[in-house]
């Protein structure tokens, strides 16, 4: 038996007890949303938290669920869920749902292969595998080879004034996959003005006057020698002509020149022309994270 745990409904008052949790021990399953101006955003009053609290007061698990975006899709992605005694995930997991709005009939969160307890837990609430991510690697981004840009291409730096046209391609390029929801302007603005950006790999491209390409590379938030691709997106219409290459090696080449010795990116397991691209310019497998989803019973 564990030990006895209550589980609390986070509030204002609660909100440094979670932040100080998921900054400990979130990246144990799943970092996405967990770097500081992801968690300088989060606001317990929008997006439903709940912390596992034992006798003595410390804190032994957190969960969230984020809505926005999300809840256009009918989705809601828990930011966290990570306990230290695993007999917190079933009751954090019954006081969330209760809190998460009824329009929302789809739950999802991605965990590393072999997560352990966790995913006993979500096998018998009804969550089930539904796809998966690798985790890509490329150890000297100095060598990234394939920048010729082709013909009609220009590159340009991809400032928060560039926001509408960096949407327009993200939400051609990804409408309609799973776990997406279009981007705002506001929200490309915000993502382009983060200061981890790397400015040198953060780049819209336009061919023949349109905007056709962006790639979004930031620091790592915790290592300084490593380096992330955020985002690669390639409007469907100009595909097939180099542009995602020649992105990409100007992310890796800028990852090195800002110091950086290794970069990484994530791309689904499904997704297999992107996969091609990665491996041929120089990455390599390093991790795979898994995606589990659950329907919610209607009313």
């Amino acid at each position: 038996m564990g030990e006895t745990i209550d589980v609390v409904v986070l509030d204002g008052a609660g909100r440094d007890a979670f932040l100080e949790y998921a900054h400990a021990h979130g990246a144990a399953h799943d970092d996405s949303y967990l770097a500081p101006e992801d968690l300088a955003g989060f606001d317990p009053a929008v997006e439903p938290a709940v912390l596992a609290v034992g006798a003595d007061g410390q804190t032994l698990g957190a969960t969230s669920a984020m809505l926005d975006g999300y809840r256009q899709t009918g989705a809601a992605r828990l930011r966290i869920l990570h306990a230290t005694d695993a007999h917190a995930y079933e009751p954090m997991l019954d006081r969330l749902e209760t809190l998460v709005p009824a329009d929302v009939s789809r739950l999802f969160l991605f965990l590393p292969e072999h997560a352990g307890e966790v995913e006993d837990v979500l096998s018998a609430r009804g969550f089930v595998t539904t796809r998966r991510a690798y985790i890509l690697k490329h150890g000297d981004p100095s060598r990234a080879q394939g920048c010729e840009r082709p013909s009609g291409t220009e590159v340009r730096p991809a400032l928060p004034s560039a926001a509408d046209d960096w949407a327009h391609v993200v939400n051609s390029a990804f409408r309609g996959e799973p776990g997406r929801y279009d981007m705002t302007p506001e929200r490309a603005s915000e993502i382009l003005a983060r200061t981890r950006v790397i400015r040198g790999g953060t780049l819209i491209a336009w061919r023949n006057g349109t905007p056709a390409g962006v790639v979004l590379t930031v620091g790592d938030a915790d290592d300084p020698l490593l380096a992330e691709v955020e985002g690669l997106a390639v409007v469907p219409g100009h595909q097939g002509v180099g542009l995602g290459r020649t992105l990409l090696c100007a992310a890796c080449r800028a990852a090195a020149d800002d110091g950086r010795l290794a970069v990484h990116l994530s791309v689904s397991t499904n997704n297999r022309r992107a996969i091609a691209l990665y491996l041929d310019a120089g990455f390599s497998v390093d991790d795979v994270r898994v995606c589990w989803e659950r329907v919610r019973e209607s009313g």
